[in-house]
């Protein structure tokens, strides 16, 4: 009882302090880090706990076994990331980027090829890779770039393992402030090629996408930037830049979650199995759409995001977000947590528009409505979703409303067509 007592008082020890630097150093390794991330963890979270005891030390231990718990101030619920020694012993290689043999990033050669190259031979490895950009250098995605996995039946419902892979542009302006322009100077990853999906990745695994600036400078509305079935995205600080003039004029498409078949298997239209998805802290630019869910398309975080007044769409009640479940029950979509988000509603319906879609925590969200008439609501729930287990509390800035509803429990009409869930400016 000593030692636990002297720990405790008046140096001001705060437990949840040696939890959040605990999960830095975590996710450090979790992503890559070299393997002497370890003893600066131990030494860091120490400093924290302010006393090197075998108590505080044990404890420390403990959180590594059981995974830790991200705390996201300002947006409400602990979000769990587990972490497990197993996962810790996943060997890893950080490379700069733009040194992978084969790579040029000079702004005009194809990438795909040998980046590609360099995946495989990381995958038959199955060692995860960190790949660190150069600010103000461009890499070309002129091809279509899929992501390797290892082809075999794994134990988890026989899905295809992939090892992680992290691009980290190493740009902290890559997610500017609201009005700003896209950011000039970051590490830029220009996706030209002319094909739908521009990137896929079924695997059972994590990309994770950060602090860098993903564009299109080509001419092929309407395809999709990323399509993942099975594998888990981290994506957190990016910046993403459509191709065209943007406003009503925005055709990209960026995220496609899952296929359209209720089948768990690695095929490229089954089910959307990559839980635990996370979109945090992006700034979208000339999109049309940035998040398209279908099948199973469970569980994903949607936090702190901004969406610029020069997106938009020229379809009709378009939203920029799209969740389509299977179907009801069972087959929905379900376990959204949706917050924190700034929306310039300019050239859009909605901000999300969702079917057979329930049990989604939608909270703290606000928007501006500078075109009356075009934008109707930041959130449309139409048929088969349940909105007695939507939780909508959001606030607006102008005609549009924070939810509307199509079901017929909601009878405060408004407008016609539409019924208003919640409190409207």
């Amino acid at each position: 009882m000593s030692r636990i007592k002297r720990i405790v008082p008046s140096e001001n020890f705060d437990p949840y302090a040696v939890d959040d630097c605990l999960f830095r150093d975590v996710e450090d390794i979790r992503r890559g880090g070299r393997p002497a991330n370890r003893r600066a963890m131990l030494v860091s979270c120490r400093r924290q706990a302010l006393r090197k005891t075998p108590v505080v030390l044990l404890w420390v231990l403990s959180c590594l076994v059981r995974g830790q718990s991200r705390r996201t101030p300002g947006f409400g619920p602990i979000h769990r990331i587990p972490v497990s020694m197993a996962a810790l012993k996943v060997p890893s290689n950080v490379t700069a980027y733009c040194s992978i043999p084969g790579v040029k990033c000079d702004g005009s050669t194809d990438d795909v090829p040998a980046l590609t190259a360099y995946l495989v031979s990381m995958q038959k490895a199955n060692i995860g890779v960190v790949l660190e950009g150069t600010p103000g250098k461009t890499s070309v995605w002129a091809s279509q770039l899929n992501l390797p996995n290892s082809g075999v039946a794994g134990p988890d419902q026989g899905l295809y393992t992939q090892a992680p892979i992290v691009i980290d542009g190493m740009c902290l302006s890559a997610d500017p402030a609201l009005h700003d322009p896209p950011p000039t100077g970051c590490f830029t990853v220009n996706m030209t090629a002319n094909v739908s999906p521009k990137v896929t990745t079924y695997g059972s695994g994590i990309l994770t996408l950060t602090h860098t600036v993903f564009e299109d400078t080509g001419t092929d509305c309407n395809n999709y930037w990323f399509y993942t079935t099975n594998t888990r995205l981290d994506v957190s600080y990016n910046n993403f830049v459509g191709d065209g003039p943007g406003g009503s004029a925005s055709c990209s498409k960026i995220f496609s979650l899952g296929g359209t078949t209720t089948t768990i298997g690695n095929a490229a239209n089954d089910a959307f199995q990559g839980y635990g998805t996370l979109f945090f802290h992006n700034t979208f630019h000339r999109i049309q759409h940035s998040i398209d869910a279908q099948t199973y398309a469970n569980a994903i975080q949607v936090i702190a995001n901004i969406w610029a007044a020069d997106n938009g769409s020229s379809t009709p009640n378009d939203a920029y977000n799209n969740v389509a479940g299977y179907g009801t029950g069972g087959l929905d979509d379900s376990g959204w947590y949706i917050a924190g988000n700034l929306v310039e509603m300019v050239n859009i319906g909605y901000f999300f528009e969702g079917t057979n879609w329930e049990d989604t925590l939608a909270f703290g969200n606000d928007f501006y409505d500078s075109t009356p008439g075009v934008s109707k609501a930041l959130f449309h729930f139409g048929t088969g979703s349940d909105t007695e287990n939507i939780s909508c509390g959001n606030t607006s800035n102008g005609p549009g409303d924070q939810c509307t509803d199509t079901h017929a429990e909601f009878v405060n009409d408004l407008s016609p067509g539409y019924t208003y869930l919640g409190v409207g400016t």
